[in-house]
């Protein structure tokens, strides 16, 4: 009677590269564009590294749950830059009109677009980030490695507390913790399930006569 085991050597290096793209995107933010095209193909990475796990464990409540993060992650995100976009057509239309009072209204109109939108954004990303928690909770439990479990609760914890810096500086924390999590994940996995042995067979024992 043994414990079957399973490789995720895989997994752990897309899990890695994710990681590091998405720390990449954060040390150059200050081009947009790339930056958030990084963070994507890094998250995009993770949530494969976790859908092979799921698969190979047969639990699929990990990958279910980091594709609620990534989901949820993606429309903070569109409503945030809808909001944004919207609220500069407000300033644009403010600015070139002559008269005073929509002038007022202009202004008044792009700074509740942005309070709204960034409401909105705000709360589906600490939702998003709670799935995320759940998935590495998971991760932590099936790997042994704590890291996993620290990172989603930096991020987790992060969100909450983005309206100030610190949020940030927590979830950058959670970035790097997430890196050490995926580099410390072991090469194979314990599947939890035993594996018996069929006894042989009467006809096994006994010679044929």
């Amino acid at each position: 009677m043994y414990q079957s085991r399973v490789h995720i050597g895989d997994a752990k290096n897309l899990g890695l590269i994710g990681a590091i793209l998405i720390l990449v995107s954060v040390a150059i933010s200050f081009i947009s564009i790339f930056a958030s095209v990084l963070s994507l193909i890094g998250i995009i990475l993770i949530f494969i590294a976790v859908f092979k796990i799921s698969n190979i464990l047969r639990d699929p409540r990990p990958k279910d749950y980091y594709l609620v993060y990534l989901i949820l992650g993606i429309i903070s995100t569109v409503v945030f830059l809808a909001g944004f976009i919207l609220a500069i057509g407000s300033l644009i239309g403010a600015s070139i009109t002559f008269n005073p009072a929509e002038f007022i209204y202009g202004i008044g109109k792009a700074i509740a677009v942005l309070i709204i939108a960034f409401i909105i954004s705000y709360i589906m990303l600490i939702i998003a980030t709670y799935y995320m928690k759940k998935s590495y909770d998971l991760l932590k439990t099936y790997t042994e490695v704590d890291s996993f479990g620290t990172a989603g609760l930096l991020y987790f914890l992060g969100a909450i507390l983005l309206i100030i810096l610190i949020g940030a500086i927590l979830i950058l924390i959670g970035n790097i913790f997430e890196i050490i999590a995926w580099a410390s994940c072991p090469e194979e996995l314990r599947t939890g399930k035993e594996i018996v042995e069929k006894p042989p067979s009467r006809e096994e024992i006994e010679p044929i006569i």
